[in-house]
């Protein structure tokens, strides 16, 4: 039954998760720039869904970003399909110092939450909230690749695993 991921997790936060994930991420560039801004633009791709158990189900993405503030804030929408789960998320987040922040909503299920973390070199850990769902993500993004892996606190999903390139 196609969503049926998101309503076990909680009313669609994992995915919201994922696509937060995918918009809290960039390495950190020159001292002039925000940790976001080398994210501006299309960025697409796949990734998986691993399921307790170890059934997985196949990912196609595709997420824009615009950014703002010299690269210290970003709005973020997402889209991701698989065989029986599809989604659409959009997000707001910040960096102050190494320090990120951010709300996000996902439209399908009609969910919302937060996000908070850190920027360490090139890679982003944040813890992930809303509702019911609380989960953690690492982003790494190289130069035009990005990889975002996902891991909610939940009985039905392992791990949400994505590979992005821009353009």
């Amino acid at each position: 039954m196609r969503g049926s991921v998101w309503k076990s997790l909680g009313s669609g936060a994992v995915f919201a998760a994922v696509l937060v994930g995918l918009g809290v991420a960039g390495a950190v560039p020159a001292a002039a720039e925000g940790p976001f801004a080398n994210m501006s633009g299309r960025w697409v791709g796949g990734g998986k869904i691993v399921y307790a158990g170890g059934k997985t189900e196949s990912l196609t993405c595709r997420v824009t970003y615009k950014i703002d503030g010299g690269g210290s804030a970003a709005r973020q929408n997402i889209r991701c399909a698989g065989a029986s789960t599809t989604f659409a998320v959009s997000s707001n987040f910040q960096a102050s110092g190494n320090k990120v922040t951010g709300s996000w909503s996902e439209s399908t299920y009609n969910v919302n939450g937060s996000i908070s973390g850190k920027v360490s070199g090139g890679t982003v850990s944040v813890g992930i909230s809303g509702g019911s769902f609380t989960g953690s993500m690492s982003v790494n993004t190289n130069g035009s690749s990005q990889s975002v892996v996902i891991k909610p606190t939940s009985d039905t999903v392992d791990k949400i695993a994505l590979n992005l390139r821009k353009g």
